[in-house]
């Protein structure tokens, strides 16, 4: 006998993803589920992962539309970064004499 339906695996990990984007007011699109269900089942610690994607993705997506599949995969591309990676990205070089001159206006 086979098990039900809805007690498969991946039945289980879309209901879940389904449920953590619903509760953080997200809609998605079903391409977008499929990719955050098939991360999520080779994820071992899913349970901690999942709430801080939906976190970077409530961040990313505009009042009103859906989720896409673009818009999941440069999450979790974000997210996959190292910390060296980071650190890199985060500095900028300002070079003072290519700064604008700053002049007060009096008559302001």
């Amino acid at each position: 006998a086979a098990p039900p339906p809805w007690s498969r695996p991946s039945t289980m990990m879309q209901r879940r993803v389904q449920k953590e984007l619903r509760f953080s007011g997200l809609s998605a699109r079903p391409d977008a589920v499929r990719l955050l269900v098939q991360v999520m089942q080779d994820t071992p610690e899913a349970d901690e992962v999942l709430p801080e994607v939906v976190r970077h993705l409530k961040g990313r997506v505009k009042a009103g539309s859906a989720l896409d599949a673009a818009s999941v995969q440069a999450v979790l591309e974000e997210l996959g970064r190292d910390d060296e990676d980071l650190a890199l990205r985060g500095v900028h070089v300002v070079d003072a004499l290519s700064m604008p001159y700053f002049r007060y206006n009096q008559s302001r």
